[in-house]
């Protein structure tokens, strides 16, 4: 007896692995808007994307002030008043496991939510 679709399972759990060995221990340069989407800021902000949060701190005048002014008290202040999260370095730890998340995802079929095991 056989569990049908063991091939299949098989071929995620590789792709899977794959996926992982591609991540683990590689430092990557992610840029702001992919870690943090519109749907990630939608969910967790008042606001519909990152650069309406910095133009809504006023502390971003020129583009050079966002990499240097990230780091700051300013804007970790800011980030907590206006967020869920206690200060920028929660929401960026938090937004960087979410994008690993997105990164290691497969796809799946079948029917949402379908757990079962089929024997045959």
């Amino acid at each position: 007896m056989g569990i049908k679709g063991g091939e299949k399972l098989r071929r995620t759990i590789r792709n899977l692995k794959r996926k992982a060995r591609e991540l683990d221990g590689a430092k990557r340069d992610v840029p702001l808007k992919e870690l943090f989407p519109p749907a990630f800021m939608a969910e967790h902000t008042e606001f519909a994307d990152l650069q309406a949060m910095f133009d809504a701190s006023g502390l971003f005048q020129r583009k050079e002030d966002t990499v240097r002014d990230l780091g700051s008290q300013a804007w970790s202040d800011f980030v907590a008043s206006r967020t869920r999260f206690g200060g920028w370095r929660e929401m960026e730890v938090f937004a960087a496991r979410q994008w690993t998340r997105r990164q290691l995802k497969t796809k799946r079929s079948g029917s949402p939510g379908r757990r079962s095991v089929e024997r045959v």
